[in-house]
């Protein structure tokens, strides 16, 4: 379990020490017409373009992260895991155009980090939980896709791991409405100040930038 570091007596949107995680913004799940196509996805991943600007600024890890599968046809479906149990089409397969990242995340800073990830989790099969440690990390904020599933469940493991957990309601998106407001209304439940949006993170790591929390 991750240890909490560097906590001041007053807890506000950010807590010691912030990261950066964007998930899975990717041509699979942005494009219209795309395998799981999320709504209002690239409205949502624009959003997140000034938060991850803002971040680079502040100085904070900014990590990227890509879900991955390899193509079954060589491979079969025991990569998938459980996943070939739902109801989801073959989506980001390794080598394909909808495994790339959307083209407006380009290109990425020299120091970000970018993690592909076999689950949804980003914890799971991924060094996450190593990054984190190495950068004392104590508050993890969350944009992308989808926010039901990889960013849901991430959050899930974060919030377990004692991490505070920032989703950034305009800087998500699920398949459909009523999965995205129901991840929402679940995660605020399990953390205070858990849901922002994007104005409230810029003046939060601008404050962080400048010393003030």
């Amino acid at each position: 379990m991750s240890t909490v570091r560097n906590v001041p007596d007053k807890q506000g949107i950010i807590v010691g020490k912030p990261a950066l995680i964007v998930i899975d913004y990717q041509n699979d799940f942005v494009d219209p017409g795309s395998p799981i196509e999320c709504v209002g996805a690239k409205q949502a991943l624009l959003n997140t373009l000034p938060v991850i600007k803002k971040a680079r600024e502040a100085n904070i890890p900014v990590i990227f992260t890509q879900e991955y599968h390899r193509n079954p046809e060589a491979f079969g479906l025991f990569d998938l895991g459980r996943e070939a149990d739902g109801e989801d089409p073959l989506h980001t397969v390794i080598g394909t155009k909808g495994f790339e990242l959307d083209d407006d995340l380009k290109p990425l800073a020299p120091n970000d980090y970018i993690m592909p990830k076999p689950r949804y989790s980003c914890f799971i099969g991924t060094d996450l939980d190593l990054v984190l440690r190495s950068h004392k990390i104590d508050t993890l904020i969350i944009t992308g896709v989808c926010t039901n599933i990889c960013v849901h469940y991430t959050f899930i493991d974060a919030h377990q791991k004692d991490f505070w957990v920032r989703i950034v309601e305009d800087c998500v998106a699920a398949p459909n409405v009523p999965a995205h407001e129901a991840a929402i209304t679940q995660m605020r439940y399990l953390q205070a100040e858990s849901i922002q949006n994007a104005a409230s993170i810029i003046k939060a790591l601008d404050d962080y930038k400048n010393g003030v929390i």
